[in-house]
This record gives C-alpha cells, sequence and structure tokens, in this order.
C-alpha cells in the first residue's frame, strides 16, 4: 500500500534563480509583519496570452452539457458521484453543476485558494527575506519564509530566481570584515514559524518519498536531500540550512566556532547581509506548476503572520479562509462550507466546493483583480507543462493539447482538475470536476476517466 500511495501522490507532485543581494532590504513594519521579513515592490502587471472569448456563439445550456458529459460521468471506473461545476467565462455565469455546492476535500486543488490568499495578502512582488545579524562576536541567521535557496530545479526553464547562501556568506563576511570580526558562533533564528512541522494526519510516506518537507521558515533546495526534484527531505531543513551557511560563511575565510545554536534574533542586533526569494508570483506559479506542497504550506503560514497570527498549521487554514472570505464580494466566490486543515491539500480533511475552486480561476480569468491574474497562467498545461505534461497525449477526438489549463489534485481515493478551455465553438469554459470516491488500484485508469471528462467539455457545442 506503501508504494501505491507514493505512486498517487509523486503522480500529483510532478504537475509542475539571480539571486537578490543587498544590505538594506526594505522591510514591511514591526506591527505589520514581526520578522521584518517582507521586503514590498509594486504590483505585478496582468498576464497575457490566454484563449480569447468567442461571444458570437449561443451560451452554453445545462441540458446541453449535461448531455455531453454523460457518457464521460458515466464510466464505472470513477465509482460514485463526480462533482461537476462549469462556468461561462464570458458572462461569469454558471451554466452547469452536478453537486457542485457540496464541499469536499479536493486534494492539491486546494493549493488555488493558498494561491490567491498569498497574492491579495502578501503581494505578487513581495520577496522573502533571509538576513544575517551581528551582536557582540555573534551571527544570527534569521529565517524569513524562503525555503528556495540554493534551488535545484528539474523543472525546465523553471521561472524561479533564486538566492544563494553563497551570497548570502560572501556579503555577511564583507561587513564581519568591516567590523573587524573574523571569528564567530552562528545562531539559527528560526522563529517565524512556530508549532509542528508536519500535521498528525499526514502519513509518514509524504517525507520519505519527497512529496513534502517539514514546514520550516528556511531550507535550502526546499529541503531536499538530493539535487533532483522530488527526493527525500531533511528532518530539519531549518538546522540544515544553517550548517550549510557556516559552511560557506567558513569558505569565505571567516572562523566559526561550535555548531549551530537556535535563538531569536535580540534586539539591538546590527544588520550585515540580506538575500532576496523570487517574489511570490514567482512561487505561486512554481507552486501550481509543480503542485509543491512545502511552498504552499509555507505560504499559507506566512499568510497568517502577515494577519497578525501565530505562522502554525493551526493559523495557515483558517488564515486562508479568512482572506478570501473578506475578498468574496469582489472575486464573487461562495464561501459556504469551507475549511482548511493546511494549505497543500495534503489533508483529506479540507472542505471546498467545486463551484469555489471554478470561481477562483474565473476570477482569475476574467482580471477581477489584477494581485491575482496570474493564476491562470500558472496552471499546467495539457500535455504540456507541469502535472498536465503526460497527460491528454493521445490525439484524436478528444485531442486537448495545449489548449486545455487546469490545476491537478490527487490523494488515495480523490481526483481533481479545476481550470478552463475552450469548447468547440470556441467558447471558453471554466471548470472544476472532483472525485472523491476513486475505487482502490485504478488510479491511471481513473486518472484517464476523469481527462475523458475534461476533454467532453473541450468537444462541447452546447450552445442552446
Amino acid at each position: 500500500m506503501l508504494v501505491l500511495v507514493a505512486g498517487y501522490l509523486v503522480a500529483d507532485a510532478y504537475d509542475k534563480v539571480p539571486g537578490f543581494l543587498t544590505l538594506t532590504p526594505r522591510y514591511t513594519s514591526l506591527t505589520a509583519y514581526p520578522s521584518q521579513a517582507l521586503a514590498q515592490t509594486p504590483a505585478v502587471a496582468s498576464p497575457v496570452g490566454l484563449a480569447t472569448f468567442a461571444a458570437d456563439v449561443p451560451l452554453p445550456t445545462q441540458a446541453g452539457i449535461e448531455a455531453a458529459l454523460a457518457g464521460p460521468l458515466a464510466q464505472p471506473i470513477l465509482g460514485g458521484t463526480v462533482a461537476v461545476s462549469v462556468y461561462d467565462a464570458l458572462t461569469g455565469r454558471q451554466v452547469y453543476s452536478r453537486a457542485g455546492s457540496v464541499p469536499v476535500a479536493p486534494a492539491s486543488a486546494t493549493k488555488l485558494l493558498t494561491a490567491t490568499a498569498a497574492l491579495h495578502t502578501l503581494g505578487p512582488d513581495t520577496r522573502l527575506v533571509t538576513d544575517t545579524l551581528l551582536s557582540g562576536d555573534q551571527v544570527w541567521l534569521r529565517a524569513g519564509g524562503d525555503v528556495t535557496l540554493d534551488l535545484i530545479s528539474a523543472t525546465p526553464n523553471s521561472p524561479l530566481t533564486h538566492a544563494t547562501l553563497a551570497d548570502l556568506a560572501s556579503q555577511t563576511a564583507v561587513a564581519l570584515r568591516a567590523a573587524g570580526k573574523t571569528s564567530v558562533s552562528v545562531a539559527l533564528d528560526d522563529t517565524l514559524f512556530s508549532g509542528p512541522t508536519q500535521l498528525p494526519t499526514w502519513e509518514p510516506s509524504f517525507f520519505e518519498t519527497g512529496i513534502v518537507a517539514p514546514v520550516t521558515p528556511i531550507a535550502v533546495n526546499i529541503g531536499r536531500l538530493q539535487p533532483i526534484e522530488y527526493s527525500p527531505r531533511e528532518a530539519d531543513p531549518a538546522l540544515a540550512a544553517g550548517d550549510a551557511f557556516v559552511a560557506a560563511l567558513v569558505a569565505q575565510g571567516i572562523t566559526v566556532g561550535g555548531s549551530v545554536t537556535r535563538a531569536a534574533t535580540p534586539q539591538g542586533a546590527l544588520p550585515l547581509a540580506a538575500v532576496q526569494s523570487a517574489p511570490i508570483v514567482d512561487l505561486v506559479d512554481y507552486m501550481l506548476k509543480t503542485s509543491d506542497n512545502t511552498i504552499a504550506e509555507v505560504l499559507a503560514h506566512l499568510v497568517a503572520i502577515k494577519r497578525g497570527l501565530p505562522g502554525d498549521f493551526a493559523n495557515g487554514g483558517p488564515a486562508v479562509v479568512a482572506a478570501l472570505t473578506e475578498l468574496a464580494p469582489r472575486l464573487g466566490l461562495t464561501m459556504t462550507g469551507v475549511s482548511l486543515a493546511d494549505g497543500s491539500g495534503l489533508s483529506n480533511l479540507n472542505r471546498i466546493s467545486p463551484d469555489l475552486l471554478s470561481q477562483l480561476v474565473l476570477a482569475s480569468y476574467r482580471r477581477v483583480a489584477p494581485e491575482s491574474a496570474s493564476i491562470v497562467e500558472a496552471l499546467p498545461q495539457a500535455a504540456l507543462s507541469g502535472t498536465l505534461s503526460g497527460r491528454f497525449l493521445a490525439p484524436g477526438p478528444n485531442d486537448t493539447a495545449g489548449v486545455l489549463r487546469a490545476k491537478t489534485g490527487t490523494l488515495r481515493h480523490i481526483l481533481a482538475l479545476s481550470g478552463y478551455v475552450p469548447d468547440r465553438d470556441g467558447r471558453v469554459l471554466v471548470f472544476s470536476i472532483v472525485n472523491t470516491s476513486l475505487p482502490d488500484n485504478v488510479f491511471p485508469e481513473g486518472q484517464a476517466a476523469m481527462d475523458n471528462i475534461a476533454a467532453a467539455l473541450a468537444n462541447c457545442g452546447c450552445g442552446g
């Protein structure tokens, strides 16, 4: 069963940086963000290159879509009820619902909520700051939420621009020599996050197979033990980052005494150096394309902190829900029954309606708010990118390669797709399809059956 579960999850995880150096990073206020971990820059521009609207064809009807989906929804391999929610992108109207208002656990499609909340709460162009400070003969390495330090990505043309500990150590060494210090000790300040580094309901295999790392506010290469995209994770990514920083500082000719200790940075410590992550919009892009669970959880923790709450699992999911509840009137979101135990979707205790998933994609597609307009461009593209790179490959009447874009979701007994596709007439349909009753031992076939539902939407001429 361990191998089977790992197969389910790694399949979803495969959905699928020049460093920034500054000695004077621009922080938000202590009251707004106690760790001083965010540097704010202007808003991101809206993405381009989406499918264009076809306004001169009839609006799809519930009856038309129902007829088109009757066969695909009846595939026995799917088990019980498959929930479907479909909206017309041009008018914003819902044109089809099959249990679409019922909250379910949609696995990694949960990341659509985390992405939207992060972009609106943290800001698209905000960068996460990792810095060093000096007090006496001790250097503090202060974590600011960047787990992409020294990122080694197997994803071609990754959008992430990453900071490196070598950069930070080099700048720190220069500042230490200027202060007359060549021998120091190092303390790690990882107090930005608190509480457990994992949910007790997560399966142990998640860490063994590289599905997620223990959630800490600093990590090298997202906590991976090997320089490949999916590998086992560090048991303590934050301490491993501290050790890596010490090695980099020693390589710069600074003597470091003793082991890395853990402590909060004292007041009055003098800034030495800082590096910045890629902007939040690029972290969200990477998270959605690769379905990276660790980055999703880090973003949920940061949303909680920005809202004045502790950065932990107890507050991360609820903070995402609270942020979306405030945005609901603006974005047209139906928040009935929503609850989140985590930000990644690894928990089967999450409850989100397919309607809400569709509404989040719809709001992004229609550019309702510029902060989250980039989400639709971050969605994996059928047969071409992210977690859809190995799906929708077969040519023929159901060919949607390069046309359909959607966020996937995969857990044991759960499959989900939330995205958009032009139908046969060119009318863009925004959809969410969630199956929470997939039988055992039918994962590849069940995934193909779910893809057939989405392909039926693409081939639907369902206007009245």
